[in-house]
């Protein structure tokens, strides 16, 4: 078949499927307008669907991996000397892989991490309340201590211990 005709078949698969696809996602929006009428605690807004939510986690973990590997096998398959840019190809492809699984061990550890964080900067803040509090309590203490001491000289009661010798 010639490329026109792949062409031509790809174009009446996508004309069949387009309006198929479009009919499905209106009868779901008035179900759940419909739903939403009934029951105004049911959000207007479906849930995502499950493959929605995987592609979201993983979807550009997975293109990412799949493009790197599918150059990886492209620069490997070709025969013929190898040239600085098929060598520079395959240096990219694993080193972006790498990186990429890398940044991907992070986010997962790093959810861990921000909970530990989140904790730690709660404890900080406790104490550095507690620390303004005592802070203020010595404050009015000192505030009151010209109050309550007086001068030994003003003290006329207060017998004189001789000094030690």
């Amino acid at each position: 078949m010639t490329i026109g005709n792949w062409l031509t078949v790809a174009a009446i698969i996508v004309a069949a499927i387009v309006p198929l696809v479009v009919a499905h996602l209106h009868r779901k929006q008035m179900r759940q307008i419909e739903l939403h009428r009934a029951d105004p605690s049911i959000p207007v807004v479906p849930p995502l669907n499950p493959i929605t939510l995987f592609l979201k986690n993983w979807g550009i973990l997975i293109f990412n991996v799949l493009f790197n590997i599918g150059v990886l096998i492209n620069q490997l398959l070709k025969t013929g000397p190898i040239t600085r840019g098929q060598v520079f190809l395959i240096a990219l492809s694993l080193s972006s892989l790498a990186f990429i699984l890398l940044l991907e061990t992070m986010k997962q550890s790093d959810l861990k991490i921000y909970d530990h964080m989140i904790n730690a900067f709660e404890s900080i803040r406790d104490v550095s309340d507690t620390m303004s509090d005592v802070t203020g309590t010595m404050k009015s203490v000192v505030d009151l201590l010209p109050h309550l001491v007086t001068k030994p000289d003003e003290q006329e009661d207060v017998k004189r211990l001789p000094p030690k010798l």
